[in-house]
């Protein structure tokens, strides 16, 4: 994200100026968080993000599914369907054939076998009827043109037949209508689609989308594979996945909502099933909210896990896995109130950021975005290379187990916020460098302990974590580490944690106040909270070198930058013999000492 971006690269390039004073002084150790009058978020469970209207929609759906299969076996077929490139057999009434093209034009329910070497099926009906069609054994290719072509009728049910094999394809280069760009995917529906039954269904576009519904498309059972050159599944106002067995490998985005100009719409809604997700971009990717409820999802993306203009809310039982990723949640709210979430990343894991980040005001890099991660429920385990929890607003944990392994160099951390961190609840494990180093708040309701180790353990070390002898935490490493956080109910004041790394004490301390550090952090530790630049723990930590106390971001004279020393001829200033800056002379705060000349030394 740009807005992340600069205000890193702000950070180091601020750190250069005060190098010389920060690498050299033994400073006692301050406390990176936040202001501690800030108020941690209230510890109410929140309700759904979806508009009334939308749950209304997927209610009466899933009520109507409840019956479908028995429904299904005894209901009055209008008409019986045989494809064939010699010609199509049709027993029944409302649809008829022309060539090779099969139009159903009526209301009612049409069970169609067989296959066409290049044809389609057509449902051109008027806009109050109802249709459903039942594939039992078909497999039709289009060459130019869309294989199955929902074009007009108040909605369509599609039914896999139980026990059958059902295949749609199409070709490269598409054919259209003077004036027209549509039907512009394989399996292409202008009003609400259902998908359901408990047959097999493949989908392979070579043209462009797989599937793509113009209005809420919901998958209800079956199962679907999907494949093709641009995205996978695509619900324009809605897709909702309710059950079924869902694989799907395409170049572009796997799942997508894309309507963006109304607020309640653009949704993607997994209460069950089991979806395997391969995407050369994203994963999930809605213009709405992303809210998980239910089912097993396994996602691997060339960028995003699943990605949310919005909101993303992971709740109930589910199980959500990201194996591959550049960034693994991303959304300008992240809320997790139940479940198990995995996430694997090289850049942030859970990324919460708002606005439009290409129209970020360069000039003033310390401007904060909205943007939140919430976790009331659940559990949390992050392994990423960038950021491992990362907000442009506040972080706040209220209960579960969140456990992050984040970066093992600069540049990033393992936590970084630009509000604040509370945690209120629940148990927390975070680990990373210590160059980037940020902790929970003051304010937080639940005692924290920060860890600077020289020897954090390698790769495959264990971390076990107890308190007054009591272990609370074990965890093997996937990477070294120098930097540890940790939090859990047990931790009260006065109460003895320790934290060793196979079988060696890297700490051991009684708990003194709400946020307990034990190390030099040396970190940049973001930009938050009140007062000057950092103290040793870095810009908006508490202290800071001719600031208030506090972490909030120091105020910018018009909005401008701060003045960079001024160097001769533009070179860096000399260092004295022996190449080690003056040392200014700390108070009991751990505040430099301010001459009378009121600068700093």
């Amino acid at each position: 994200m740009i807005h992340k971006n600069v205000r890193k690269g702000m950070a180091l390039l601020l750190a250069v100026s005060l190098v010389g004073l920060a690498a050299c002084n033994e400073a006692p150790v301050q406390t990176p968080g936040v202001t501690p009058e800030a108020t941690p978020t209230e510890q109410v469970k929140q309700e759904t993000t979806l508009a009334p209207e939308v749950n209304e929609a997927i209610d009466k759906v899933k009520e109507k599914e409840e019956n479908n299969d028995a429904a299904v076996e005894v209901e009055e077929r209008t008409a019986v369907i045989t494809l064939s490139d010699d010609g199509i057999e049709i027993n029944g009434t409302g649809c008829k054939a022309e060539g090779s093209c099969l139009t159903i034009k009526e209301a009612g329910v049409y069970e169609i076998t067989g296959s066409l070497s290049n044809g389609s099926i057509c449902v051109n009906a008027d806009k109050e009827s109802e249709v459903r069609l039942i594939l039992n054994g078909v497999t039709v290719h289009n060459e130019t043109s869309a294989a199955l072509f929902c074009k007009k009728a108040s909605k369509v049910t599609l039914t896999l037949a139980k026990g059958s094999e059902n295949t749609l394809t199409d070709g490269a280069d598409y054919v259209f209508e003077e004036g027209e760009d549509e039907p512009d995917a394989t399996l292409f529906s202008k009003q609400d689609l259902i998908i359901n039954g408990e047959g097999k269904l493949t989908v392979t576009a070579a043209y462009g989308d797989a599937v793509k519904g113009k209005d809420s498309l919901y998958i209800m059972g079956g199962s679907l594979v999907v494949g093709g050159v641009e995205d996978g599944i695509i619900g324009k106002d809605l897709l909702y996945i309710g059950g079924g067995d869902v694989s799907v490998n395409v170049v572009k985005d796997a799942l997508k909502s894309t309507n963006d100009t109304d607020e309640t719409l653009g949704n993607i809604v997994i209460e069950g099933g089991s979806l395997f997700l391969m995407a050369g971009e994203d994963g999930l990717q809605a213009e709405g909210t992303v809210s998980v409820k239910g089912g097993e999802v396994t996602v691997s993306a060339g960028d995003d896990g699943v990605h949310a203009e919005r909101t993303i809310r992971i709740e109930g039982d589910t199980k959500l896995s990201v194996t591959k990723s550049v960034e693994g949640i991303e959304a300008p709210e992240v809320v997790i109130d139940g479940g198990v979430v995995e996430v694997t990343a090289t850049d942030d894991g859970v990324n919460a950021a708002g606005g439009d980040d290409t129209e970020e005001p360069i000039g003033n890099p310390f401007a904060e975005g909205i943007g939140e991660i919430t976790v009331n429920g659940g559990s949390l385990t992050v392994n990423a290379g960038g950021d491992g929890l990362d907000a442009n607003g506040n972080i706040t944990q209220n209960g579960g187990t969140v456990v992050v392994f984040g970066p093992t160099g600069g540049g990033n951390g393992v936590l970084d916020f630009g509000g604040a961190f509370h945690v209120n609840g629940g148990t927390l494990l975070a680990v990373g460098s210590s160059e980037m180093a940020q902790t929970p708040s003051d304010a937080s309701g639940q005692y924290s302990l920060a860890v600077v180790a020289e020897n954090g353990g390698q790769a495959g070390s264990e971390l076990v974590v107890s308190v007054d002898g009591q272990q609370v935490i074990a965890k093997e490493m996937p990477k070294r580490v120098n930097y540890i956080v940790v939090s859990s109910g047990e931790m009260k004041e006065g109460t003895t944690v320790c934290v060793s790394i196979d079988g060696e004490v890297v700490c051991e301390t009684a708990l003194t106040e709400t946020v307990t550090v034990v190390g030099k952090l040396i970190g940049m530790g973001g930009f938050g909270g009140k007062g000057g630049f950092g103290g040793m723990g870095g810009f908006g930590n508490k202290g800071g070198f001719g600031g208030r106390p506090g972490g909030e971001r120091p105020d910018m004279p018009g909005g401008d930058l701060p003045q960079m020393p001024e160097w001769n001829n533009g070179e860096m200033p000399q260092m004295p013999e022996g190449g080690v800056m003056p040392r200014p002379e700390w108070n009991n705060e751990g505040q430099p000492q301010i001459p009378g000349d009121g600068q700093a030394a």
